[in-house]
């Protein structure tokens, strides 16, 4: 299938600046300021993205670089998650503005200008949903 956007789809592929870090202070630029990714696939900011606690899957970065989901287990159900690059570098991930404990969303792109997420989820379909 050919992709029509401009997402980067990543799982946990850039080196690590920071090892055991758990903070993004000072995470600026665009790959969180690490060196872009290669071919091999290399762990994502350990415990911060990347966490032995926490599987995560589909991740990817908005159109401008200026946004950052992905995909991550949190108790027995998947949520979709959010970083942003700001003027003081990298927010603290935290779930989707649309995140519901009582449904499961993953599996998720966003659309070519980066307005619209589409996901998998549980969710009961509404006569307005589309």
């Amino acid at each position: 299938m050919k992709l029509l956007f401009k997402l980067i789809v990543i799982t946990c592929i850039f080196s690590v600046l920071l090892p055991g870090s758990n903070s993004l202070a000072g995470l600026k630029g665009p790959y969180f300021g690490q060196k872009a990714p290669e071919i091999r696939a290399e762990i994502l900011l350990d415990g911060i993205i990347c966490t032995p606690e926490a599987p995560q899957m589909c991740a990817g970065f908005g159109s401008e670089g200026e946004l950052f989901l992905f995909g991550r287990l949190s108790g027995e159900r998947w949520r979709i998650y959010q970083t942003r690059m700001t003027n003081h570098g990298w927010t603290v991930p935290k779930a989707v503005g649309f995140a519901d404990d009582r449904y499961i969303d993953r599996d998720f792109t966003l659309s070519p200008d980066g307005q619209i997420i589409y996901f998998g989820s549980n969710r009961p379909i509404g006569k307005n949903d589309r």
